[in-house]
């Protein structure tokens, strides 16, 4: 009865101490300030080999690109370039999502040559 006491009693004190062990380990984790980036290039690529049948047109959803941007840190301006060389800056709050629809359209058709079809993601944080 002594030794299941006692093997209870130190597996316990075993866990105490790991659990403290890896909560100080995780306190002195520090995040990156270049851990993730600020510019994005962005290509859709031509998935849609796969016609539908011309018998059954999908009339129900649109055609057209979104995207949707997310920012841990705000206010942050992220600067739009499309592939016409328009842009547009938009603001995001911290911890908020933004959709944003793309007018012309990225997709990328052609395989092993450059395409300037593409958008361009610069962010300021």
């Amino acid at each position: 009865m002594a030794i299941t006491t006692r093997c209870i009693v130190t597996g316990i004190i075993a866990l105490i101490a790991i659990s403290l062990a890896s909560r100080r380990a995780a306190a002195q984790l520090s995040l990156d300030d270049n851990g993730s980036g600020t510019t994005y290039i962005l290509a859709f690529p031509d998935t849609t080999a796969n016609k539908l049948d011309s018998r059954f047109p999908n009339n129900k959803i649109k055609e057209g690109f979104s995207l949707c941007l997310y920012s841990a840190v705000g206010p942050n301006k992220v600067r739009i370039i499309t592939n016409s060389g328009a842009t547009n800056i938009v603001t995001l709050a911290a911890g908020k999502f933004l959709s944003y629809d793309v007018k012309t359209s990225p997709v990328v058709t052609v395989s092993n040559a450059v395409q300037y079809n593409t958008i361009r993601l610069e962010a300021e944080k």
